[in-house]
């Protein structure tokens, strides 16, 4: 595990000067991936109590068969689809060190798909604290996509590695 966070370390934070800003960028994202999976699973019952009122339930009271159960399992998928994310941006980072055209273009393609999916997420049924992190999300993720369209890591991907 040691192994995998310097190596994340070196390919991400002192990655050639042309990526280094997305590298780090890329960093902040897959924190803030592991915050949201913390903090979601510390506060599991507090997000589920919150969805059942905005669905028009009491939570204390009487609910539909497994309408709880069903609130919850949700939110555990999302816990692990958050942390899916985090693994795939350990990927991302990793696709920095090499001057592959077509990991440049799948890097962009990522970063805007993340970020329409995020801007979805902000309409969803959460509480405000999340909404908040998904909200730093977008900026970080609109961020990397910027960076992608600079002069200077255009052509960081396109140098022919020897």
């Amino acid at each position: 595990m040691r192994e995998f966070f310097v190596r994340l370390y070196e390919d991400g934070w002192h990655a050639d000067g042309a990526v280094r800003p997305v590298g780090r960028l890329l960093i902040v994202a897959m924190s803030l991936a592991v915050l949201s999976s913390v903090l979601s699973l510390m506060f599991v019952r507090i997000i589920v109590e919150f969805q059942l009122r905005r669905s028009g339930y009491d939570p204390d009271g009487p609910l539909p068969p497994y309408t709880k159960e069903a609130f919850y399992i949700a939110d555990c998928v999302r816990i692990v689809t958050v942390l899916a994310i985090f693994a795939n941006y350990a990927r991302l980072i990793r696709w920095l060190g090499t001057q592959n055209k077509s990991k440049y273009r799948s890097l962009l393609v990522i970063s805007v798909i993340t970020v329409a999916a995020y801007c979805y997420l902000l309409t969803t049924s959460y509480p405000l604290w999340i909404h908040v992190i998904q909200a730093v999300q977008v900026v970080v993720m609109f961020m990397v996509f910027i960076l992608l369209n600079r002069k200077s890591v255009r052509e960081h991907f396109t140098v022919t590695a020897t």
